[in-house]
């Protein structure tokens, strides 16, 4: 019954790790230590076994959390390496700015992440 439960605990703590900040472990962390404490004093389990599935849990949604961090990471680094490696030609910009140049003191479409407000015209 423990590795079941540790099982679901890296799971749980993998989709966590994939959505929140850090701070989530700590009601997850405490949560699964209820969970284990229910569940061992349902089965009538003893002491020790109890808080050694507290203590399997426990660890278990920490490294769930850390490997749901490391698979956002590569997943972000993909996405991004993919989009880097996309040609201009396939910007989402290109057929709906067909203008080459600047337009009433816009910037041209590739320079999309170098927008700023343009400073008032002087008088």
């Amino acid at each position: 019954m423990t590795l079941e439960l540790t099982v679901i605990s890296v799971v749980a703590g993998a989709v966590l790790g994939l959505r929140y900040k850090v701070l989530v472990l700590v009601p997850a962390v405490m949560f699964a230590m209820i969970f284990a404490i229910v569940v061992g004093v349902a089965r009538a389990d003893g002491l020790w076994s109890i808080v050694l599935m507290m203590a399997a849990l426990s660890i278990a949604v920490q490294f769930g959390y850390v490997a749901g961090i490391v698979l956002r990471a590569v997943g972000e680094w993909i996405f991004t390496s993919l989009n880097r490696s996309r040609g201009p030609e396939l910007c989402s910009l290109g057929p709906a700015w067909p203008h080459n140049g600047p337009l009433n003191g816009l910037p041209v479409p590739g320079a999309i992440a170098h927008i700023r407000q343009s400073p008032p015209p002087q008088v």
